[in-house]
């Protein structure tokens, strides 16, 4: 199982983890890397490193006498969306991969999304919004490559509207983001040659489901690959918890009671098809 965003540990899968013990299935859960020294930031690398460290988790996972080690699948939700698939793009050792809320779009392109989501939410007219969106666009070119050409042309416009309160000028270089930003995972999933599970949440507001499951049937169509599920969840968050609003999870965590049905049951049945 793979990570999320931010310097996630084991703790985070160990849940789903447990579900999947629970049923037969074994599942191998670790901290991300760079972790043993707390309040660094050495857990930030490339999607490349992350994707190798999951291949490393299958070695040793395939070693143990009790897993069958042509039946080892990877889970990635969120940010793992992007490390699975390229983890199984660069070895035999995957028979299966679960696509949890994942991406087809750059990360920058997600947090773009997540944001406009977050003004929506706030209650910013949509004119404000797409204004918002373009000027962060420059924001990013220079949080990841550094170029502030285009920021700094925008910049002086920005500040005169009434909006640039909420965004500022503010920017800044960050290792994860210049290593990942514009990160394209087209490659690593026309790759894919094995059964897919493509799992979103319809009410996901961290990741565009509409675009990308739009843009994951596209690909899958070019690439051949024909044993695809695609799974919707009607009323289900990015973590797929029922919402009846749609909120960022941190707003309406108190409001949520429940996993989405029919989640659990997706995970453990299509799992066990796949690997009987």
């Amino acid at each position: 199982m793979t990570h999320g965003s931010g310097p996630e540990t084991r703790e985070a899968s160990r849940g789903l983890a447990c579900l999947f013990a629970g049923n037969g299935i074994a599942a191998f859960i670790y901290d991300k890397r760079g972790l043993e020294n707390p309040g660094e930031e050495n857990w930030k690398a490339p999607f490349s490193d992350y994707a190798e460290d999951a291949a490393a988790a299958a070695r040793l996972m395939a070693k143990q006498k009790n897993i069958d080690a042509k039946k080892i699948g990877i889970f990635g939700h969120s940010q793992g969306g992007w490390v699975a698939p390229l983890a199984v793009s660069r070895t035999d050792l995957f028979s299966f991969i679960i696509i949890s809320a994942g991406n087809v779009v750059t990360p920058v392109e997600q947090h773009l999304y997540n944001g406009s989501c977050a003004y929506r939410q706030a209650g910013v007219p949509e004119w404000a919004i797409k204004e918002i969106y373009d000027f962060r666009v420059t924001k990013y070119e220079v949080i990841v490559t550094g170029n502030r050409k285009n920021f700094e042309a925008a910049l002086p416009v920005a500040k005169e509207r009434p909006w640039f309160v909420r965004t500022g000028d503010g920017v800044g270089r960050d290792k994860f983001w210049v290593m990942n930003g514009y990160y394209h995972a087209d490659t690593a999933l026309l790759a894919l040659k094995c059964p897919v599970l493509v799992m979103a949440g319809e009410l996901d507001r961290y990741s565009d489901t509409k675009t990308n499951m739009e843009l994951f049937k596209k690909i899958f169509e070019q690439s051949g690959n024909r044993n695809i599920t695609y799974k919707i969840f009607p009323s289900a968050n990015h973590a797929y918890f029922e919402t009846a609003t749609g909120k960022l999870d941190a707003t309406e965590l108190p409001e949520l009671k429940r996993f989405v049905p029919g989640y659990f049951e997706t995970l453990i049945n299509w799992t066990r098809m796949v690997t009987k």
